[in-house]
């Protein structure tokens, strides 16, 4: 059955998965976006969203394209809890949500596990307790979870967040639930509190604050208060303290709870760590100091200058500098309040940005080193979303097809076709002469092409293009069309030296595997350390990198790299391996370890991009791999990112 043959309907989850069910055989990512009428890059995204919210591999993926797991779609389709993955979450959730203690082996009975079983899930939920400093205390039969009433909301918090999408649902069989109607008159009754202080909260914001004050309602009415003694004239005096108390008289209002003085300090807390001041343009360079800490301004200013320095960046401009001061200084308190923001889109920013998310991580990794803080990946996801925002809309004009237009003089009739022209390729064509055909001089000629209203002889290396006085549609098309091909031209020059220029022979590998990521980034590095390609530091910048955020893009290929550009000379190593090996969350069979030298760094930025979006497309990912040699793969994998940097533009 063809793509064509298949009704399509709304891209979702369901429609998805309905398709798979219905095909025996593989499906690539292309064939979904001609049913779905979109990209094949939307397609690997949706994928990813499934798979991670089953938190397990629903959808089969390979170098031939996608399957349905059937085992997997089947156990879906059970008690949840039943799935030994899960099992320790369902636990956890189990604990923390039961107002007394749990009998071991009632809990064993339920979850239809032995004892022991039981026993070794309970070490897994340990490990994962231990992340928020709590732990499972055991008295003969019954067991609970012990530790600190905050560091236990921000465990639920947690919870909802990974298991139900930041949507208000069921939590567990006695947890946390709202009707409808209460949901909106809470975030109505909120939005107005911040906009009468002209205060703001965006979307992410209004759902994490709203998300902390379900947990705090939860655990109040099951008898479950913050008992800490904390001054109030910490906060008192402030803005937030003044919208935290308004907030508080709603949510008692509306729940018919008391909130006592150390919830509404934490509830203080979460307000200034997810609000800003409601107009931007207020706030400029010569009074952020009324807003914000000055040791946050300058933190954030030396953060994104060491950020235009790493990857070869124009200066960024104040207001971008003000706006992004404003949202560090958020995120660094919600990192010292330990809070978290949960971002739905990481993954979706991950793949398909690869670049931008890259720039985020180096800013979020020198910004924590700076506060000794970690930054987490849905943090860094918000990072990419105000760096790539502002580079979508500083794109320039750079490599432009220049032009000589070309016409004859009569009453100023080739100024119509001229301003038609620069205006249908504005973002494509430079005009670097303008000149009549009785003036021009051929000798002069040294642009791509020559556009002219008349027909003359002429001897250039440049392309020439006859239109009418007034160009029609076909006139436009064959410029286009020529434009298209002088930058394939470039793009194909330029890829295959650089190409060859950073992946020698001595630098191309099959078969090569290692114990994990971290060894095999020390076998490459060790060997382009004793090439004279990098210094004895470049390993360990690797490794620092690949602990911020893993550099495995997708589940076929791993880029690891440094934050720093300083190799000796740029080299990229690659290893293709036959069957995946395990990198991060995910398997890959292409790993490309990657050192940029400081005069490459503009030239890094597109290679990048371009050599990830290819990676993640299945049937690229099958011809690299059956590559056996140096030769094959730089003939394979030119053209491909030749094809690709064309379309960037």
């Amino acid at each position: 059955m063809t793509a064509t043959e298949i009704k399509p309907g709304k891209l979702n989850k369901k429609a998805i998965l309905e398709i798979l069910q219905s095909q025996d055989d593989w499906v690539t990512a292309t064939f979904l976006s001609e049913i779905f009428h979109t990209t094949p890059r939307t397609i690997r995204n949706h994928v990813a969203r499934i798979n991670h919210e089953y938190a397990a591999e629903l959808i089969t993926s390979s170098y031939k394209g996608y399957r349905l797991n059937h085992e997997a779609m089947e156990k879906v389709d059970e008690e949840a809890h039943k799935s030994p993955s899960s099992r320790p979450l369902f636990i956890i959730r189990k604990l923390i949500n039961s107002q007394n203690e749990s009998d071991f082996y009632d809990l064993a009975d339920e979850l239809f596990i032995s004892e022991s079983t039981l026993y070794n899930d309970l070490k897994q939920s340990r490990e994962i307790l231990a992340g928020f400093s709590l732990e499972i205390e055991r008295t003969e039969n019954n067991i609970f979870i012990k530790g600190n009433e905050r560091d236990k909301r921000k465990l639920i918090y947690y919870l909802l967040s990974i298991e139900n999408d930041n949507n208000f649902v069921a939590f567990a069989e006695n947890g946390l639930s709202l009707e409808i109607n209460q949901q909106q008159d809470l975030r109505n009754s909120v939005m107005q509190v911040f906009k009468d202080h002209n205060f703001h909260l965006n979307d992410f914001g209004l759902n994490n604050l709203l998300l902390h004050v379900l947990v705090i309602v939860d655990r109040i009415k099951k008898g479950k208060q913050i008992a800490e003694n904390i001054p109030q004239n910490k906060i008192e005096d402030s803005t937030f303290y003044q919208i935290a108390n308004e907030v508080k008289d709603l949510i008692e209002a509306q729940y018919s709870i008391h909130i006592s003085s150390a919830e509404l300090y934490y509830l203080t807390l979460i307000i200034a760590s997810n609000s800003n001041p409601q107009n931007y343009s207020l706030v400029t360079t010569e009074n952020i100091g009324d807003f914000i800490d000055d040791h946050f301004i300058t933190l954030t200013r030396k953060a994104v200058r060491k950020l235009e320095e790493i990857y070869y960046l124009e200066p960024f401009e104040d207001t971008f500098i003000v706006n992004f001061t404003i949202h560090i200084d958020n995120m660094i308190q919600r990192a010292h309040n330990k809070l978290t923001m949960k971002n739905p889109l990481t993954i979706n920013i991950k793949t398909s940005y690869p670049l931008i998310y890259d720039m985020a991580v180096f800013l979020a990794g020198d910004i924590g080193n700076t506060e000794n803080i970690t930054i987490s990946e849905d943090e860094i996801t918000f990072i990419a979303f105000y760096i790539g925002a502002y580079l979508e809309k500083k794109k320039g004009k750079a490599d432009l097809v220049t032009c000589t237009f070309v016409y004859a003089q009569y009453h100023n009739l080739h100024q119509i076709a001229l301003t038609h022209l620069k205006e249908a390729f504005k973002h494509e064509i430079a005009f670097t002469r303008i000149v009549s055909v009785n003036e021009v001089n051929k000798a002069e000629i040294d642009s791509d092409i020559v556009i002219s209203t008349v027909d003359f002889p002429l001897k250039t290396a440049a392309k020439a293009i006859q239109i009418n006085i007034f160009p029609t549609n076909q006139d436009i098309e064959s410029i286009r069309k020529e434009v298209n091909a002088i930058k394939q031209q470039r793009k194909q020059v330029a890829v295959v030296q650089n190409i060859k220029r950073f992946i020698g022979k001595e630098l191309f590998r099959r078969e090569f595997y290692a114990e994990n990521e971290f060894a095999m980034i020390k076998a490459l590095s060790a060997e382009c350390e004793r090439l004279g390609l990098c210094k004895n530091t470049f390993v360990n910048e690797v490794i620092e990198r690949e602990n911020l955020s893993s550099t495995s893009f997708s589940n076929f290929v791993a880029v690891p790299h440094s934050l720093n550009h300083n190799a000796v000379r740029s080299f990229m190593s690659v290893v293709i391996n036959a069957q995946g090996m395990q990198w991060g969350e995910n398997s890959v069979n292409i790993i490309i370890l990657i050192g940029i030298a400081k005069e490459d760094r503009s030239i890094f930025r597109e290679i990048f991009n371009d050599l990830i979006i290819i990676l993640c497309e299945p049937i690229y990912v099958n011809q690299i791999i059956k590559c056996k040699d140096y030769d094959s793969f730089i003939e394979t994998i030119t053209p491909m990112l030749a094809k690709q940097a064309t379309e960037r533009e």
